[in-house]
């Protein structure tokens, strides 16, 4: 893992189970910053400590887009959320196909230094504590 700041390590969610907590358990640098996706990993929290909260169920899913020039240039990040984790992926294509992103994520090595075709930053977060 990246050096991620360490509030975006565990997004605790006020009065919920330890089930509910999503911990990060992935961060591919974003290849344009040299350095952790910020304003992904903002997402990121967000979106996951809003889908503990609302305790949905298993078949819950959003996803959407985010068109952000937090870090100076034009940047779209794709996202996804359930009740088991949420993806954050940095400087997409409009159209690209999430579910690819997401299929990709999953074969990534989070110890390699390997790059996800389609996306410049990978950010993915799973229910339950850090180990």
């Amino acid at each position: 893992m990246t050096s991620v700041p360490r509030e975006f390590r565990v997004s605790a969610v006020p009065t919920a189970p330890l089930a509910t907590r999503m911990a990060l358990r992935q961060c591919q640098d974003c290849t344009h910053r040299g350095g952790p996706c910020l304003p992904g990993l903002r997402l990121l929290q967000r979106l996951s400590q809003a889908v503990g909260q609302a305790a949905m169920g298993p078949e819950f899913e959003i996803s959407g887009h985010l068109d952000s020039e937090a870090c100076g240039q034009p940047c779209r990040l794709a996202w996804r959320a359930t009740e088991a984790g949420t993806w954050v992926f940095g400087d997409v294509a409009e159209g690209a196909d999430l579910e690819a992103l997401v299929q990709g994520a999953a074969r990534l090595d989070p110890a390699a230094q390997g790059a996800l075709h389609g996306a410049a930053a990978v950010l993915v977060a799973r229910a339950g504590a850090l180990n």
